[in-house]
């Protein structure tokens, strides 16, 4: 009972404080935080019954954050979570997945005779409670896994002791240990690939920072075969868009992403995307990928200069071509730039500050 109590204190607690920040976010405090719970909560209204689905965030977040995130002083090109973790999960999975987590906390907790075993598994679960309403900790490794720890600490707190008795054939002792065998294996097999990816996508790294394109391609694209890496696969893209002029590969790559992770918008996919069909003579595809790109990121130098270049080829309306020109003045003079210095930032620039 004591646990049950304490953790539906705990819980409540939470509760109160992702409600003080969520209303401190509403406050519009010029603060990259406050900015990005802002979005996060106009995301979960429009998305409230089934949330935006699990590993969905970063690429729905972009069109909700306020304009006044983008001038915050730790605004950053990728968002792969609000930094809260109930915050985090109502986005993912709505109240029905929240209904659903409270069910199933309930239902470990509730008459269950108090053991070590359950004091651990519950110690898991407060901890993460309570650090998750300032960030979120089942997003990297360590806390995933000691989320996962939780719910067997718990069922093996609830569980009864059996024996086999003589009438039950020996294969069925072997079922548990032979599915743990087999978790094992496959654990290790995608470990072993996806450090293998890791190390290539490393290698690769260190040779673009000494200027050998070759070999970052190469090790690139060996880490792509391993296995597909969000970043390595972005960094393959923009060699080829960029440096070796191959734009089909840019968008296979781009396309592989898609297909493979589920990821369209890795940091700046759509602007590469836009850029390789223009050089295949693909317009309508580049203006629909620019017009994403710049949903995104409406208020970057590169991308507002890309609308300019796109405005004039169209030959748009005078008043069209003027309104960009002077969005580009005023991005400028907030970054203490010339018009002349912006247009010697290359496409493949960090957008963290253009």
């Amino acid at each position: 009972i004591f646990l049950f109590i304490s953790s539906i204190l705990v819980f409540l607690f939470s509760i109160v404080v992702c409600a003080v920040l969520i209303t401190a976010a509403a406050m519009d405090l010029p603060d990259s935080r406050m900015q990005l719970w802002k979005g996060s909560v106009d995301l979960l209204l429009e998305n409230a019954y089934s949330g935006c689905g699990m590993g969905r965030f970063s690429e729905v977040i972009l069109p909700y954050l306020p304009e006044k995130y983008y001038f915050t002083a730790f605004a950053a090109p990728m968002h792969p979570h609000p930094h809260n973790e109930i915050l985090n999960f109502f986005c993912s999975y709505g109240i029905a997945g929240v209904v659903f987590l409270g069910t199933l906390i309930f239902a470990a907790l509730k008459n269950r005779p108090e053991s070590k075993s359950q004091y651990f598994g519950v110690w898991i679960f407060l901890f993460l409670l309570v650090c998750g309403s300032f960030d979120v900790h089942c997003a990297v490794l360590p806390g995933a896994v000691w989320f996962l720890i939780m719910p067997g600490m718990l069922a093996a707190a609830s569980a009864e002791t059996f024996s086999v008795d003589d009438h039950q054939f020996r294969w069925q002792q072997l079922i548990q240990p032979a599915i743990a065998l087999s978790g094992i294996i496959i654990s290790v097999w995608f470990s072993v690939k996806h450090f293998e990816a890791g190390i290539y996508n490393r290698n690769g790294e260190i040779a673009l920072g000494k200027g050998d394109f070759a070999a970052g391609k190469e090790a690139l694209e060996k880490s792509l075969s391993a296995d597909i890496l969000p970043h390595a696969a972005y960094r393959l893209a923009e060699l080829y868009l960029h440096v070796f002029n191959e734009p089909q590969k840019c968008i296979d790559v781009l396309d592989k992403l898609s297909q493979k992770r589920k990821i369209n918008n890795y940091l700046h996919s759509y602007r590469l995307r836009a850029v390789a069909y223009a050089k295949l003579g693909k317009i309508e595809q580049s203006r629909a990928a620019l017009a994403l790109e710049l949903r995104n990121y409406p208020y970057s130098i590169i991308n507002t200069r890309l609308e300019f270049i796109q405005k004039q080829l169209d030959n748009a309306p005078e008043t069209e071509r003027r309104e960009v020109w002077e969005k580009l003045l005023k991005l400028c003079a907030l970054r203490k730039i010339s018009v002349a210095e912006a247009a010697k930032i290359s496409a493949e620039a960090d957008d963290r500050g253009y």
